[in-house]
């Protein structure tokens, strides 16, 4: 057993240990109740009772849970499109409900979400919980992300013992694997080519909401463990619909996914002997396109290995995406790189045009705003 297939065990098996502490629970908003920033739902025989709603019997409520910063946000949203039908989809100011005391706070969700349970009274929503590491010998649960009560919940688990079949009785390593409760990114690279690359496949998951299933192909070059990630040839499936027909999706793009690396593998060769002109300006351009801070320009680069080239630009950026950023936001940045790979030329135009326009409404403001210098007469 080699120590890449002993790895993704080990991870298969952390992700099960933290699949033991997730809980899944389906309600109707009728049936939830607000203590400031915790929920309870309605359950007969429960051990808390909380109130009787004005009914002859009391209702039984579970203990208050709290939400996550991220699940909060997503009940503002759904909050949101009950209190403002027929305008722009607005979310329930989620600052400001964060610093108001909990009693407040309590009453305006309950509000909200009466509100929205007599407009929708069918929808149900997916509470998505998690028992922490107890504390003191006390577990507490929280509510790591709210969903459609419809939400295909495809776990990690499930999508890392796929790729563990995948490449049963294959030589493979994987390339900085990253694994939480709520997300995956996991790069298998499966065989080299020649020297400088080794491809595979790149499998992203989120069971929270913040990415869609990702299964795409990359390639790794060797001399500075970049990866670049590419949409083309994968598949990226979203959340929604049949849970079966998203499992035989998933399994047949890892395949899908791996026989597209030989065309990127291509372009890149070619990437390495295309000029870019101008290409500071299109670094600086690219900067301001994509709001990189001062320390991702800088890694950008550094990366570029000062090869003012197509490839040049790719490895900055897919540099600075391991050498700055973590988790989903690195694969995110890999995956920028990857479609910079296949872009026309006309991004690296309009690049290098906005990074001029920016530099001369810079000297603008600046001599604008500089007190003139006037000589004095003797």
């Amino acid at each position: 057993m080699s120590t890449a297939e002993t790895l993704i065990s080990d991870m298969i098996g952390k992700s099960a240990a933290m699949d033991a502490r997730k809980t899944d629970t389906v309600v109707a908003p009728v049936d939830m109740r607000w203590f400031g920033r915790s929920v309870s739902f309605g359950s007969q025989g429960a051990e808390v009772v909380w109130g009787n709603s004005g009914t002859q019997s009391p209702i039984y409520f579970t203990t208050p849970m709290p939400l996550k910063l991220h699940a909060f946000r997503q009940v503002c949203t759904k909050l949101g499109t009950a209190l403002w039908q027929g305008g722009a989809q607005r979310s329930l100011p989620v600052e400001f409900l964060l610093v108001l005391p909990n009693e407040i706070v309590g009453s305006n969700l309950n509000y909200a979400t009466e509100t929205y349970a007599n407009i929708f009274p069918k929808r149900r929503w997916l509470w998505r919980e998690y028992a922490e590491e107890p504390q003191e010998g006390v577990s507490v649960d929280s509510i790591r992300a709210v969903m459609d009560g419809a939400y295909p919940a495809i776990s990690n688990t499930e999508l890392l013992q796929n790729a563990s079949e995948m490449i049963e009785n294959m030589d493979y390593r994987l390339v900085r694997p990253h694994l939480t409760a709520d997300e995956m990114n996991v790069r298998i690279a499966l065989r080299n080519v020649g020297e400088h690359y080794a491809v595979g496949v790149y499998i992203g998951n989120s069971e929270i909401g913040t990415s869609k299933i990702r299964i795409l192909p990359f390639i790794q070059r060797h001399s500075c463990t970049n990866s670049i990630v590419s949409v083309d040839g994968g598949v990226e499936l979203v959340h929604r619909g049949d849970i079966h027909a998203l499992r035989v999706q998933a399994i047949a793009a890892m395949s899908q996914s791996l026989h597209a690396t030989g065309a990127m593998l291509e372009r890149m060769v070619a990437a390495e002997k295309e000029l870019i002109p101008n290409f500071q300006s299109v670094l600086r351009g690219l900067s301001l396109q994509y709001g990189w801070n001062e320390e991702i320009s800088t890694a950008v680069i550094l990366g570029t290995e000062a090869q003012t080239t197509r490839a040049g630009v790719v490895n900055g950026i897919t540099y600075a995406a391991h050498k700055v950023l973590n988790g989903t936001a690195q694969a995110d940045m890999e995956i920028l790189g990857g479609a910079i790979l296949a872009a026309p030329n006309s991004l690296f135009e309009r690049a290098a045009r906005l990074s001029e326009r920016t530099t001369e409404r810079s000297w603008r403001r600046s001599a604008a705003t500089s007190a003139p210098v006037v000589e004095l007469e003797n």
